[in-house]
């Protein structure tokens, strides 16, 4: 596959990946997510994290491209793109607008150094639109969406990440007693309401997020991890029945 992106013969590179390197991105992280290999997770101020194995979504994307597109294209820095335009995306939820947010703040100094060369300014502006189009049809849910919306009006706390640590052996310094049986230590990790409401404190798409969280602990067995995953089953089961009620609703309206 060739470069698609026009320039001029004395124009700098323009940044990011190709356009069949970034498609092929966004096809790669779809399809692992319909195997439930890999989510996209946005938190507070739409700060924007994958969440998967990277090796795994590597190899896959290699798969999917051809050997010399295969070899253009890094997977953490089209992640890393990914991450930034959804973040933009969310910020601006059209095309047009998320266009001049990209261009304002993520691209500003590669553009400084074309202003005089309309024909490479226009040729990266279409690259920039034909990317976003791509992760506004496949990429970003209404559901997504409607979660950024959301948190942007949270008074309470917002869940950032889960951490999971296995201790295998304690030892009580009160009495002197041994557990010997393995057991978790669980970090919740949470942000506060407040904060920035605009979303351009870029965050790795690997990283948690930009904002500093607060956490707390607890421990857990088998027991409890039963209690967790039954009654977060029956929340997602009233949650999904209230959004199909709203769904009709909207359905019998038209």
């Amino acid at each position: 596959m060739t470069d698609d992106r026009p320039k001029s013969e004395d124009s700098p590179r323009p940044p990011g990946s190709s356009i069949e390197g970034f498609e092929a991105a966004v096809d790669t992280f779809i399809k692992l997510r319909d195997s439930n290999k890999f989510s996209l997770f946005v938190s507070r101020n739409n700060n924007v994290r994958f969440i998967g194995e990277r090796a795994e979504f590597a190899a896959a994307l290699t798969q999917a491209l051809s050997g010399t597109e295969a070899e253009k294209v890094g997977s953490d820095e089209v992640l890393g793109e990914l991450t930034t335009f959804v973040q933009m995306y969310l910020g601006g939820t059209t095309v047009d607008e998320t266009v001049r947010l990209l261009e304002a703040f993520q691209y500003r100094d590669y553009l400084e150094k074309v202003k005089d060369d309309a024909p490479a300014r226009e040729a990266f502006e279409h690259t920039l639109r034909r990317k976003i189009e791509a992760l506004a049809s496949k990429l970003v849910s209404g559901a997504t969406i409607e979660r950024s919306r959301r948190l942007s009006t949270a008074v309470g706390p917002s869940l950032e990440d889960l951490d999971v640590e296995i201790v295998s052996k304690r030892q009580s310094r009160l009495d002197d007693r041994t557990v010997s049986s393995p057991f978790l230590r669980i970090r919740l990790r949470y942000t506060e309401a407040g904060g920035s409401p605009f979303p351009y404190l870029f965050s790795t798409p690997w990283s948690s997020s930009a904002n500093s969280s607060k956490s707390f602990e607890f421990e857990c067995d088998e027991i409890d991890i039963d209690l967790l995953v039954t009654r977060l089953i029956e929340a997602k089961a009233l949650l999904n029945q209230a959004l199909d009620l709203k769904m009709q609703a909207e359905e019998s309206k038209k």
